[in-house]
């Protein structure tokens, strides 16, 4: 098939999966199937087999390539996947200010809510400067999923189970229709199509393991946290050891009912520890003051927020 019916093929029916096999034939869809490199193969873990999901063979133009990871698995919904489908990348914009703030070597990398590890990926492919990652991702299918992302990657850590301000196994609300937005807090849902899934949560400690060893074998971090609500809970409980170490710190900050967020904490933590705050929404630098004006809304909109050195 040459390369003008590929791009046909892939304009005229492209988002996503479910509006084609509604909408078009099964030859049609076979033909989208080869324009686009997806297959939909199971894939066996250590406790069972997963099926819904896709296998993208990349473009050698994707930050999400490398030499040893031509393949990307993907859940199949209606933003990520026809996202990764149409541009094989994901929020590089943010991933570059972020890697524009990193000085010096040996830097560890801290994702929370690292969802099929797009995010960790995009990172250790597109920075020497970043040694190694540590990948927390509470739901078990995405876990999973970023397990067979990563595997190829030796400097990549995965962990089954999310970041919070206690210890316990917990409710996280689900979207149906977004693989990406999955909350403790059900007001960060943004569809009432939502299931339930049992996870397990943890307090960081430096004390036990992972944390002892983030800080102890690295001279600076990089942080990364999008978990639909929790984040700037999670981040105040890291702790000095991390604080003062942290390069820069992107949070995911929604706009939700019932968030339970400490200003005076954050506050503290960003006069100590950091010097400027960033919306990549707005493409400009804020005051204290006007992130917690905008962190305190309930809109149900969100805003990727950098705090820098």
């Amino acid at each position: 098939m040459n390369k003008i019916i590929k791009d046909t093929i892939k304009f005229l029916f492209n988002p996503f999966l479910s509006k084609i096999l509604k909408r078009y034939s099964w030859h049609t869809f076979k033909l989208w199937q080869v324009a686009n490199k997806i297959n939909f193969p199971p894939l066996a873990t250590k406790n069972s087999v997963l099926f819904s999901h896709a296998k993208l063979t990349l473009k050698q133009s994707s930050p999400l390539y490398a030499d040893t990871a031509k393949d990307l698995y993907i859940n199949i919904d209606e933003i990520i996947f026809p996202q990764i489908i149409t541009h094989q990348e994901w929020s590089t914009g943010n991933n570059e200010q972020i890697l524009s703030y990193l000085r010096g070597e040996n830097i560890g990398l801290i994702d929370v809510g690292a969802n099929v590890g797009l995010f960790t990926r995009q990172m250790l492919i597109a920075s020497q400067k970043i040694t190694h990652a540590y990948c927390f991702e509470p739901k078990t299918t995405n876990f999973e999923l970023a397990a067979a992302n990563l595997k190829s990657f030796t400097n990549a850590s995965l962990f089954n189970f999310g970041l919070a301000d206690v210890n316990e196994t917990i409710d996280v609300s689900v979207n149906l229709t977004n693989s990406g937005n999955i909350s403790l807090n059900k007001n960060a849902i943004l569809n009432i199509t939502c299931g339930t899934e049992k996870v397990e949560i943890r307090r960081p400690d430096i004390s036990k393991e992972p944390f002892s060893t983030i800080i102890k074998n690295h001279n600076s971090l990089v942080y990364k946290s999008d978990t639909e609500g929790l984040d700037e809970v999670i981040f105040t409980q890291l702790g000095t050891n991390f604080w003062k170490k942290i390069q820069c710190a992107m949070l995911e900050i929604s706009r939700i009912p019932d968030k339970k967020t400490d200003y005076d904490k954050m506050n503290e933590i960003f006069k100590n520890h950091f010097s400027k705050i960033y919306s990549t929404n707005k493409n400009s630098f804020l005051d204290f003051s006007e992130y917690v004006t905008y962190s305190s809304g309930t809109d149900r909109t969100f805003d990727d927020i950098l705090f820098i050195k």
